[in-house]
């Protein structure tokens, strides 16, 4: 189903605040709801994209997507995501790295909030605060409507790695892996973007003797643009540590 949208810029008047907003609108006649999300940043982090993930506590589907720094989006959103009683919303500001297989973003601020949704011809509004990342370590808890999987890392070569997805499954369009770095506090957002595959090399180099915290979710790109995609599942969070090893060779950023 297509997700259709529209954006504009506008004005940002307080100079240390950068404000983005995000409008979904549920495509069923029968429920014409919309949730506005107003996200709210400091200025002193810059980023170069704002990614959004909505999940409910009714329906599997996860709404994601990634838009610009103190852009107005319209989104045309699935019925089942709008229709949950408990929506949950989490932003990270991200800054973006890309190589000629991959792009991935780090993550510099974060913030997550929930709100009860009403329906009938309503706009329900929601503040999302981002604070910086080091203040900021929760992926998507796990809950019974959620459909889990598992998924393994293998090191490949020094500091190199590598996701196999234990319940590969052909029909997804592809994967968004969070990977958080426990200590000290450091995480990634890494959008794979072709063809589905039992596994994944992950596009940056690990720390050694480090511990990591990841989540999967295989997501839906095909629609009105590639800035947008919805899931029906997500992994179970999996904690990893790396080896001691270190490469003198393998870049960093």
């Amino acid at each position: 189903m297509a997700l259709n949208n529209r954006y504009l810029r506008f004005g940002v008047t307080n100079e240390e605040v950068e404000k983005t907003t995000v409008m979904l609108r549920s495509d069923s006649r029968n429920n014409a709801s919309s949730l506005q999300i107003n996200i709210e940043n400091g200025r002193e982090l810059h980023s170069d994209l704002i990614y959004v993930q909505v999940s409910g506590n009714i329906s599997n589907v996860i709404f994601h997507s990634f838009l610009r720094p103190s852009e107005c989006r319209v989104f045309t959103c699935p019925h089942d995501v709008m229709r949950n009683s408990l929506a949950t919303v989490t932003v990270y500001s991200v800054k973006t790295f890309r190589d000629k297989r991959c792009v991935w973003h780090r993550i510099v601020m974060g913030g997550r909030t929930s709100a009860i949704l009403k329906g009938g011809f309503t706009i329900n509004y929601l503040k999302v605060k981002l604070q910086p990342y080091r203040t900021y370590l929760d992926l998507l808890t796990d809950a019974p409507n959620k459909i889990p999987y598992h998924i393994d890392v293998v090191s490949t070569i020094p500091q190199r790695y590598m996701l196999t997805d234990e319940d590969y499954r052909g029909d997804t369009d592809g994967l968004i892996l969070l990977l958080h770095q426990i200590h000290p506090p450091d995480a990634f957002l890494v959008m794979f973007r072709r063809r589905p595959e039992k596994t994944y090399r992950i596009p940056f180099v690990l720390n050694p003797a480090a511990e990591y915290k990841q989540q999967l979710f295989r997501v839906y790109t095909r629609h009105d643009t590639e800035d947008v995609c919805t899931g029906d599942s997500h992994s179970t969070v999996t904690t990893f540590t790396t080896c001691m090893y270190v490469c003198s060779t393998c870049p960093s950023i």
